[in-house]
This record gives C-alpha cells, structure tokens and sequence, in this order.
C-alpha cells in the first residue's frame, strides 16, 4: 500500500479526501524529514524540498487554490 503524508492543514484535505489507505498527517518538516527517509512514498511538501533532492518528482496539476471567495 502506498505511503501518503498529507499536512495537518484544512486546506489540504481535499488533495487526500477518498483516498481509501490511511494518511500521515504531520508537520511540514517532519514530513519532509520522512520523505528522505523513505518511510512516506508520497507527501506533500514544499517546492524549496523538491529542490534540496533531485530525485522528487513533480505532480502537475493539483494544487491548493480557490475560484473566488
């Protein structure tokens, strides 16, 4: 089963909402920290983690945004 880290954020919930395995919530560092560490295959991080290590790869169009209020 993949591992999914999603931030303990509201506004990210929707990247991982159905997703029928367990997500880790955590703190933007820690998942980072485990990320490296090969215990999460998946997470959401920060553009400046995707720079420190060349081997991430980019998910293209999903973000965090909104169409009005």
């Amino acid at each position: 089963m993949l591992r999914i880290g999603c931030v303990k954020y509201l506004n990210a919930r929707p990247l991982v909402r159905g997703w029928p395995g367990d997500v880790d919530f955590d703190h933007p560092s820690a998942l980072c920290e485990r990320l490296a560490a090969g215990k999460l295959n998946v997470a959401l991080v920060s553009s400046f983690e995707f720079l420190r290590n060349p081997i991430y790869r980019i998910v293209n169009d999903i973000s965090i945004s909104s169409d009005g209020p």
